[in-house]
């Protein structure tokens, strides 16, 4: 999706445009990879937190309806300042949520990942 800016015939890239690809690249790396490797994370919140089966499949369902809602408030920031300012706050706000995520030492605390979902959402608008 960003062949163009990539691969295009000028000599260099703006800041600005390297920073919009680096969110993307974030944001995207970030939201498959929790997609598809949170099962395995499972396992370890059990044993870390000694929480039930159901507590902490809670935690997947919740980055599901994250990521499915974030569309709503996405599409909102996307319309108001533009797919650069969307990309990056998306990829700022699954970091910063993954950073607090890291340090729980409660697991109501993970339940956050929801919010990771709300800004997965966001360089796929």
């Amino acid at each position: 999706c960003f062949s163009g800016a990539l691969f295009s015939s000028r000599s260099a890239m703006k800041p600005s445009e390297m920073m919009m690809i680096f969110s993307h690249f974030v944001g995207c790396f970030n939201g498959l990879g929790m997609v598809y490797s949170f099962g395995y994370w499972i396992p370890s919140l059990l044993d870390e937190f000694g929480g039930s089966q159901a507590q902490t499949q809670l935690m997947v369902g919740l980055l599901q309806s994250g990521f499915f809602l974030g569309g709503i408030p996405a599409r909102l920031v996307l319309k108001k300042f533009g797919f650069r300012f969307t990309y990056m706050a998306g990829g700022a706000v699954m970091v910063v949520v993954l950073i607090i995520m890291s340090f729980a030492q409660e697991l109501w605390v993970a339940y956050l990942v929801v919010l990771a979902g709300l800004g997965m959402q966001a360089p796929w608008l």
